[in-house]
């Protein structure tokens, strides 16, 4: 059996050596992991990025739940695309996320453990957050 490696990843940004990328990841052996980073210096001329508030509840998805994950925004102007990863980072499925209201979505089979929300547009992570599983 193989055992996953721990392997962080930092990219900075060349002009003023912000972090655009810090993740941890759990690859084993021959897996692919696809990572992006946004590099870009802000002036003070160009608008300043706002994260968007992305809610989830539950926080804790159970055999009662159904899977069913609902999630909210504030502040979002046009649609998005929710990215759900595991643990060890790697991408399970997308959803795509409406300007306004709320969104039911109905995940797959999920394992028990700890999963992430990403909200992404043109390669920019506009929120994220995270629940559990428990079965």
């Amino acid at each position: 059996t193989s055992v996953p490696a721990r392997v962080r990843v930092i990219a900075l940004d060349p002009v003023d050596g912000s972090h655009v990328l810090d993740s941890l990841i759990f690859p084993l052996p021959a897996e692919h992991y696809d990572l992006s980073a946004q590099f870009m210096h802000v002036s003070s001329n160009d608008p300043v990025f706002v994260p968007i508030a992305l809610k989830l509840w539950p926080s804790v998805i159970s055999i009662r739940s159904g899977n069913i994950l609902r999630l909210n925004h504030d502040g979002l102007a046009r649609e998005a695309i929710l990215k759900l990863y595991d643990l060890r980072g790697r991408y399970l499925c997308s959803q795509t996320m409406p300007s306004s209201g709320e969104l039911d979505w109905q995940l797959p089979e999920l394992e028990s453990g700890i999963y992430f929300v990403k909200l992404v547009r043109g390669g920019q992570n506009l929120g994220s957050a995270r629940f559990t599983v428990l079965k």
